[in-house]
């Protein structure tokens, strides 16, 4: 998970989501109980979302039940440092856009 002071938590920011995870600037470990009991409302993924989207120990979590899991297929421009933060915001955009189609 995206740490709170991670560019990927400014990102969902800019975006206008609150993110939720650990403190920290970079990605961290959480267990699934963790995941649980913060019941987010959408979860951006880096690669395919279908292991989340089928685990059975994550199906009471609001984001699985109303499907609302961005999945962003170039994990390097979400994964990676370094420059080309315009590449980053593009790629993620409509992915996270697409979650609430009608609520925003």
């Amino acid at each position: 998970v995206a740490g709170l002071g991670s560019i990927q938590a400014d990102f969902l920011r800019a975006f206008g989501f609150e993110p939720i995870g650990p403190e920290g600037d970079r990605f961290m470990t959480v267990n699934v109980e963790k995941m649980i009991a913060d019941q987010p409302e959408a979860i951006v993924v880096a690669g395919d979302a279908t292991r989340i989207m089928n685990d059975p120990r994550l199906k009471s979590m609001k984001a699985i039940k109303a499907k609302h899991v961005a999945a962003i297929s170039d994990q390097n421009l979400i994964l990676r440092g370094g420059g080309r933060v315009d590449m980053r915001l593009g790629n993620l955009r409509p992915a996270v856009e697409g979650l609430f189609t009608g609520t925003n």
